[in-house]
């Protein structure tokens, strides 16, 4: 009695202290990333009984992210909102009604767009998901979008063992995802990379499983036409780019190939060689993870998606990015980075909590 006493007194006392006050970074209109976004105070209502209470350990800051504050994107929220889609949380608070979580368990979201960029906040248990012990934190807060967007057209657009794929954008977190899940199936891949970009960052995409990393200069030359010749013609291009880039890529498709878009970074659209578009039978599809998970948000499919992740994370197969780290005071850095024009954009990742890095 006296031990249930003391336990049931140490929890209320922890529910004193847990403060209802959080911060969020949040955005009244739509618009320029770096004007419209600020650090507003938030009152967190106690949770219902089928809410969590979490604290945001980190969260990443993805093309996706600056789009809906722009207005460019497929989903918007309504306004105010606050920024981000992914994050890796701890639970500090259960509702009565909850199950299969326990505090001190980190989770992350089942599906994008529930305001990550903040310190606390409360989320309905079913839209979350338990991060395994062994994932380290920054695959849990990087997993939901870029890493099971790779998964999903690496596995789903035809291409097999010994196959090539061949893919611009490559140093994006999508690419380097790509890279790393073809070489788990047996994939290869040919990577396309701007002209600017270093040595030292082609070399990693090399560690990380690339067959060829050529730049777009290589990519519309006739070295290009020897090296289709060599390996014979992908059978899948990932384009994120459009342009004249997602042209080339689409050129060198080989018979009853499949161009996947799934981004559109140069906003100008491809010109299509009609003739190989015929006569080889070539495909245009597009790509929009959101999509797919409305369409199998009940299916094992996702569930067998993320085991495999965590799976090949937990093996060594598969890595984040290489994650720039900022603290959360500090968030109009990584976007005045991100739009400045000429610089290397690296991928950034908000931090909350550093002893989670």
């Amino acid at each position: 009695m006296g031990i249930r006493y003391y336990t049931a007194r140490l929890f209320n006392n922890f529910l004193r202290n847990l403060s209802n006050d959080s911060r969020a970074i949040v955005y009244h209109s739509r618009g320029d990333p770096i004007k419209v976004t600020q650090i507003d105070k938030i009152t967190l209502p106690q949770i219902a009984p089928d809410e969590l209470r979490l604290r945001v350990l980190m969260a990443p800051i993805n093309p996706s992210d600056i789009n809906m504050i722009q207005g460019r994107y497929g989903y918007l929220p309504s306004l105010p909102a606050v920024g981000g889609n992914e994050c890796v949380a701890e639970i500090q608070q259960i509702g009565s009604n909850v199950k299969n979580f326990k505090i001190g368990d980190r989770v992350f979201p089942a599906e994008p767009g529930n305001g990550t960029w903040c310190e606390n906040c409360n989320v309905k248990a079913n839209e979350m998901i338990k991060l395994p012990v062994d994932v380290p934190s920054v695959v849990g807060a990087s997993i939901v979008v870029n890493p099971c967007s790779a998964y999903r057209m690496v596995k789903d657009y035809g291409a097999q063992p010994g196959d090539y794929i061949i893919q611009n954008g490559a140093t994006s977190g999508v690419g380097e995802a790509v890279i790393q899940f073809a070489k788990i199936f047996g994939i290869r891949t040919i990577n396309v990379v701007r002209e600017s970009t270093s040595d030292d960052i082609k070399q990693y995409l090399t560690d990380l499983g690339a067959d060829y990393v050529i730049t777009d200069k290589f990519l519309q030359s006739a070295s290009m036409k020897n090296l289709i010749k060599d390996v014979g013609a992908p059978k899948l291009a990932l384009n994120c780019v459009g342009g004249q880039s997602a042209t080339e890529l689409f050129r060198n498709l080989g018979q009853d190939g499949v161009m996947v878009t799934f981004g559109a970074m140069a906003r100008d659209p491809p010109k299509i060689p009609m003739g190989k578009f015929i006569f080889l039978n070539l495909k245009i599809v597009g790509f929009w993870l959101t999509q797919w998970k409305a369409k199998n948000s009940n299916n094992e499919a996702y569930q067998l998606m993320l085991d495999d992740i965590f799976k090949f994370s937990v093996e060594g197969k598969f890595k984040a990015p290489r994650f720039k780290f900022f603290d959360f005071d500090d968030f109009k850095t990584p976007l005045e980075q991100i739009a400045a024009p000429g610089v290397s954009k690296g991928k950034s990742m908000l931090v909350m909590d550093r002893s989670y890095i």
